[in-house]
C-alpha cells in the first residue's frame, strides 16, 4: 500500500493518532509511510496526540558517582523525568530500549553493593521498576544492551559481555584472541542464559559508546575499523564493513539510529563544521551503505562556539543534538534552526540514552 492510495492528508491523521507500538507496524508498510513518522513536525504532533515522552538521558560522572539527567526533544510538553522513584541514589545506566514501552536497565553503585550489584529494570514515565536477577557477577562488565523483540506479547532481551575466567586452562584453538563471556536474559523465563564465549583478535576494542539497536541487531563500532554485530534473535554474531574510504584514523566515527536504519556519522579530522551521514539501506540483503547528506553545523556553532562538532543523537530524520558544557542544542540541520535546553549540571558524557514512551 502506498500513502497516496488513500491520500497523504488521511494517512498523516490516522498515523498521528497511532500508539507507539503500532506504530512502529506502520512504518514497514512502505517507503513513504515510514519516512513520514520520522519527520520532526510529525514527531511533535503524534507526541501531543498520545502522550509519548520522547528525548535523551544523559549519564554523567562527579566525584565518582553517576548521575543521569532528562531533555526532552519536545521541550514545550513539560516531559520532565528522572530516576528519583527507584529504592537507589547511585545509579548507572547501562542500556535503554527506544520501541515504544521506554526501558531502563539501571545498576545500583553505592560501595555496599559493588560486587554484587543491583539490577532495576524500571519505565521513568510511568515510574514502575522491577528487579530482574543477577547475571554471574563475578565476571566483571563489559558491555550490556537492551532491545524489545515483540509486544504480544511483550517481550525483551539483555546482551551482557563481561570478562572471561583468566583462571581458566589456555585454549590452544583461540591463543591469539581475547573472548568475552555472553549472556542474554530473556524476559519470558526471567533468566539468564550463557552462551558460548565471543572471540575477538587482542587488538580489537568494542567501543564504550552505548549500543546502538537496528534491524533486531545490537551494534558497536571496533577498534578495527569495522562494526560488531550481534543478532539477538538467533543468537549469532558477525562483523560489518563500513563505507569505503572511511575509517577512524580520517574521521569521527559515531553509530545511530535514522529511521529505523542502522547509520553512521562521520567527522572529518581537522573540519569541524559539518558531518556525513550515511545509512545502510539494505540491511538483510546486500548491507549496502548510501551516503545521505552532509549536514553543516555553522548555523548551531555561530550560536555555540562549543558545541560538539559530532552530534550526541540523531532524534528524528530531520534533528540531531548537540551538546555543550551546560546545555544542549536540538538542531533542526533542514533549516539551520536550533533551540538549547540549560542543563542542571555540567554534561560530560557517560553514556547518551534514547528514550521514547507511551505514558
Amino acid at each position: 500500500m502506498e500513502v497516496t492510495s488513500l491520500g497523504a492528508d488521511v494517512i498523516f491523521e490516522i498515523l498521528s493518532r497511532t500508539p507507539l507500538q503500532t506504530l512502529g507496524r506502520y512504518r514497514l508498510v512502505s517507503r513513504e509511510c515510514n519516512c513520514l513518522t520520522y519527520e520532526s513536525y510529525f514527531a511533535r504532533l503524534h507526541a501531543q496526540r498520545t502522550r509519548t515522552v520522547s528525548g535523551l538521558f544523559l549519564q554523567t560522572i562527579t566525584s565518582n558517582k553517576y548521575s543521569s539527567e532528562f531533555v526532552s526533544v519536545n521541550p514545550t510538553l513539560g516531559s520532565k523525568l528522572s530516576l528519583d522513584f527507584l529504592p537507589a541514589s547511585h545509579l548507572m545506566i547501562l542500556a535503554c530500549t527506544n520501541q515504544g514501552r521506554g526501558l531502563l536497565l539501571c545498576v545500583n553503585k553505592t560501595p555496599k553493593f559493588y560486587r554484587i550489584p543491583e539490577y532495576y529494570l524500571c519505565n521513568p514515565s510511568s515510574k514502575q521498576w522491577q528487579r530482574i536477577p543477577n547475571p554471574k557477577t563475578r565476571y566483571f562488565t563489559q558491555r550490556t544492551a537492551m532491545m524489545v523483540v515483540g509486544s504480544n506479547p511483550f517481550r525483551f532481551r539483555i546482551l551482557r559481555l563481561s570478562d572471561p575466567n583468566w583462571f581458566r586452562k589456555p585454549n590452544r584453538k583461540h591463543a591469539n584472541q581475547y573472548s568475552f563471556r555472553c549472556e542474554i536474559f530473556y524476559s519470558e523465563a526471567w533468566s539468564w542464559k550463557q552462551l558460548e564465549e565471543i572471540y575477538l583478535p587482542y587488538d580489537v576494542i568494542l567501543s564504550h559508546q552505548a549500543a546502538v539497536s537496528a534491524c533486531g541487531v545490537f551494534h558497536w563500532l571496533t577498534s578495527a575499523n569495522d562494526i560488531f554485530a550481534f543478532h539477538a534473535g538467533n543468537e549469532t554474531w558477525r562483523m560489518l564493513s563500513l563505507p569505503d574510504g572511511i575509517n577512524s584514523e580520517k574521521y569521527l566515527l559515531k553509530l545511530s539510529e535514522y529511521e529505523g536504519k542502522l547509520a553512521l556519522v562521520c567527522v572529518e579530522r581537522g573540519r569541524d563544521d559539518c558531518f556525513d551521514l550515511w545509512v545502510m539501506e539494505e540491511y538483510y540483503r546486500e548491507k549496502e551503505w548510501r551516503k545521505r547528506r552532509t549536514v553543516s553545523t555553522k548555523p548551531v556553532q555561530r550560536e555555540e562556539p562549543y558545541v560538539t562538532p559530532s552530534p550526541e543523537a540523531l532524534c528524528n530524520a530531520d534533528v540531531a543534538m548537540m551538546s555543550s558544557y551546560n546545555r544542549v542544542y536540538f538542531y533542526k540541520f533542514m533549516d539551520g534552526s536550533s533551540y538549547a535546553v540549560n542543563l542542571e549540571n555540567f554534561f560530560d558524557s557517560h553514556g547518551v540514552f534514547c528514550f521514547q514512551s507511551d505514558v
